[in-house]
């Protein structure tokens, strides 16, 4: 068959291909590592279309690769096609996040790190325990969001599935391929053995092979001494031990080397990175028995911060801002007290020390100064009052009169007349006023005596008793 005759051939195919596209499952569509859509027909596999960056991470753009057998129409259709099954896998692999906003929609304070989780497809890092208040971080939970101490992340988003097309997504945005995951169910991954001398790696050391600074941090591994630990193992033991140790040290469970997936002797190392120190049992001594005291997982040591005061200069002096001169620095040296010493002991005497004489309490302290008061101008009011003995000489005359007391007005049994107004000075409320006049006080009643028995003359006890008196 001539050239011509292949080419009229699949232009006269393509149609009834397009359709066969139109009508496929999306199991019959796979993403490969270049980002690239492949179509399963049955008879063979085929590159059909292309990925490239939308407008958000999560929205990526289908361009049908270039063919001179496909009309506008056809690539439309294609396209559409191939476009609603990658907003499918999306959907169905990372709907969770859409499912977040939706939630968040009503809650102001869960806008912001809703819209951020979709802008980084479910795994903000950063520690949240500075930024996030406590109310807040229980909202989040509420709607799926843990609020870590590495991260802001939503669980379903590390799941092995999600995960692949978050690296998808990731590395078609920096136009590289798709690195490869390390196998679900895996807790670490090992870096490199630490070298002799090293407890931890330096910052910037190399990933493993085949991926690209940063791909590991934004995958959810997160790096722990020799090795990354998965983001969601990472929080749940970080937590688990944080409850643990909150009081005081403890001992760590004892598969923890396993849980983490580190070996026992890089276990103190990787607890450093998580934040918490391992102390080790010290030896006993020699002489002592007995069972060795074990090991014991400790929050960090508080870094004590220095007082808060006037910048020192370097020679020690605090440096007070202003042209003003220094403060008068207080006198801290210990003054001598008055009080004398008490007498020694004679030699050969026994028994407590005899007290020291006290100083008598009307005699005045020597080194006392004067008080505050003299010296001092009188700031009362009216005239000062003048300390000091009575001059001598007559008692200067006034306005006072001669002669005897004038006889208060009787008023009988009559109330006395209300005053008005109060006096003035005299502080009393108009509210606590004398209760009304009920007239004059009488006398109290004398006590009555008891009336004396009267004894019935015709009773037995009488006329005996008048027997005895004769």
């Amino acid at each position: 068959m001539s050239r011509a005759a292949t080419r009229r051939a699949l232009k006269e195919e393509m149609p009834r291909r397009v359709a066969a596209l139109d009508m496929a499952k999306d199991d019959a569509f796979t993403l490969t590592a270049s980002h690239r859509i492949s179509w399963n027909n049955g008879a063979t596999i085929a590159e059909v279309a292309r990925l490239r960056p939308g407008s958000e991470p999560g929205k990526p753009l289908v361009e049908p690769l270039p063919s001179e057998f496909l009309d506008g129409a056809q690539r439309e259709r294609v396209r559409a096609r191939l476009a609603k099954f990658v907003e499918g896998l999306i959907n169905k692999e990372l709907g969770i996040l859409t499912t977040i906003e939706g939630k968040a929609e009503g809650e102001g304070s869960l806008r912001g790190p809703a819209f951020l989780l979709r802008e980084q497809l479910g795994l903000a890092l950063g520690g949240t325990e500075g930024n996030i208040a406590p109310d807040l971080r229980q909202k989040l939970k509420a709607i799926g969001v843990r609020a870590g101490r590495f991260a802001l992340f939503v669980p379903e988003a590390l799941k092995p599935r999600a995960m692949a097309l978050r690296a998808q997504l990731w590395s078609m945005s920096r136009n590289i391929e798709t690195p490869t995951l390390p196998p679900p169910g895996l807790v670490a991954l090992q870096i490199r053995e630490p070298a002799e001398g090293e407890t931890a790696l330096p910052p910037g050391s190399p990933p493993p092979a085949g991926w690209p600074t940063g791909f590991a941090e934004t995958m959810g591994w997160i790096p722990a001494g020799p090795v990354l630990l998965r983001l969601d193992v990472a929080e749940r033991i970080a937590a688990e031990l944080g409850y643990l140790t909150r009081r005081a040290p403890a001992p760590p469970p004892p598969d923890l080397a396993s849980r983490l997936g580190v070996k026992a002797d890089t276990l103190g190392v990787t607890l450093a990175a998580l934040g918490f120190r391992l102390m080790e049992a010290p030896p006993l001594e020699e002489g002592m028995y007995g069972p060795p005291t074990p090991l014991r997982v400790a929050q960090p040591r508080p870094q004590h911060h220095q007082p808060r005061g006037p910048e020192r200069r370097p020679g020690g002096r605090p440096q007070h801002q202003g042209a003003g001169p220094a403060p008068q620095q207080r006198d801290r040296r210990p003054q001598q007290s008055t009080r004398q010493a008490a007498p020694a002991l004679p030699e050969g005497m026994y028994g407590p020390p005899v007290p020291p004489p006290e100083r008598p309490r009307h005699e005045p302290r020597q080194d006392r100064g004067p008080r505050p008061q003299q010296g001092r101008p009188y700031q009362g009011k009216g005239p000062p009052r003048h300390e000091g003995a009575r001059p001598d000489g007559p008692r200067p005359e006034g306005t006072r009169h001669e002669g005897p007391r004038p006889e208060r007005q009787d008023r009988g049994d009559q109330p006395r007349p209300p005053r008005e107004g109060n006096r003035p000075g005299s502080g009393r409320d108009e509210s606590r006023a004398r209760p009304p006049y009920q007239g004059p006080i009488r006398e109290r009643p004398e006590p009555r005596k008891p009336p004396e028995p009267r004894i019935n003359p015709d009773s037995p006890f009488a006329i005996l008793a008048k027997l005895k008196l004769r």
